[in-house]
């Protein structure tokens, strides 16, 4: 629902940069733990995009978040972006 640094919103979070997410349905200690690493769950089509339009302005780290969701879901559906 939002993200915000020291009490003040902002649109995006940069690396390194630990920030408060508030989140409408997941709980804390339930639905995950505090410092496990969340993923937005982008659609296949978005990936496709992102992979073979927009590529060369996507950061090395962006690039890397992107293949290392690409690898999480392909282990739900081994065909998933090929």
């Amino acid at each position: 629902m939002q993200i915000q640094d020291k009490g003040e919103s902002m649109e995006e979070a940069t690396i390194g940069k630990e920030v408060a997410v508030s989140m409408k349905e997941p709980t804390v200690g339930r639905s995950f733990d505090e410092g496990d690493i969340l993923y937005v769950a982008v659609p296949e089509n978005g990936v496709q995009q992102l992979s073979q339009t927009i590529q060369n302005i996507l950061s090395q780290d962006d690039l890397q978040v992107l293949r290392e969701l690409i690898e999480i879901m392909r282990k739900v559906n081994p065909s998933w972006d090929r």
